[in-house]
């Protein structure tokens, strides 16, 4: 398959799995994505807050399962790194730095990271080759 989207960089995505105390964000590295940050700011009462967002596009990979799957897999499976999800409310972090392989919230997250590097997913579309109707890429925007 050739590249559509052309690749200027690799990310961190931390995929949401389980409920309640089992709650967890696993780690998976993303390669070859192409990631835009537009950079902005919201004027408060206060001052200024960030409103920075991203958008990130990737081919789909080897060991990609839909949201769906991914809820089905056993903790064992998700912590193998073999499979991976971009769905709503998982979390995007630019580069790949030295980060631990779980979390148990995006507070964790937040802190570990700092505020203007995380991004969490707030959509998530699949685009379709109309000539073979096979899913090729997706397109994820966060904040």
């Amino acid at each position: 398959m050739h590249n559509i989207i052309p690749a200027n960089a690799d990310c961190l995505i931390y995929n949401d799995y389980g409920d309640g105390d089992s709650r967890r964000f696993i780690k998976h590295i993303l390669r070859d994505v192409y990631w835009e940050l537009v950079k902005g700011e919201n004027n408060i009462n206060i001052g200024v807050s960030s409103a920075n967002s991203v958008f990130m596009a990737t081919e789909l990979k080897e060991g990609y399962t839909s949201p769906s799957e991914w809820k089905q897999l056993e903790i064992e499976d998700v912590q193998s790194g073999q499979y991976f999800t971009i769905a709503k409310g998982d979390v995007l972090i630019f580069g790949t730095p030295n980060a631990p392989d779980e979390f148990t919230s995006t507070v964790e997250i937040d802190k570990y990271f700092g505020a203007d590097y995380t991004h969490l997913i707030m959509s998530v579309e699949i685009l379709v080759d109309p000539r073979n109707r096979k899913s090729h890429h997706i397109e994820v925007k966060g904040e």
